[in-house]
């Protein structure tokens, strides 16, 4: 469905937006992030970013069923 497609298409770009959002740190910076986003934390983090993703989806389009 739509949401389905909303999902695969903000997954699809999330690397494209962290790419912009990081492209002024240093070379020294970036591998602390990396080193960060790779760890359990930071996956556990990333997990739980994309789950409240879903959830804002999820809220959005029960209330889009409560329209007349």
């Amino acid at each position: 469905g739509q949401r389905e497609r909303l999902m695969a298409q903000i997954e699809a770009d999330m690397n494209n937006t962290l790419l912009y959002v990081y492209r002024d740190l240093s070379d020294p910076e970036l591998e602390e992030f990396s080193t960060f986003a790779e760890s359990a934390d930071g996956k556990a983090y990333y997990q739980a970013a994309l789950a409240a993703i879903r959830a804002g989806l999820a809220v959005g389009q029960s209330s889009s069923s409560l329209a007349p």
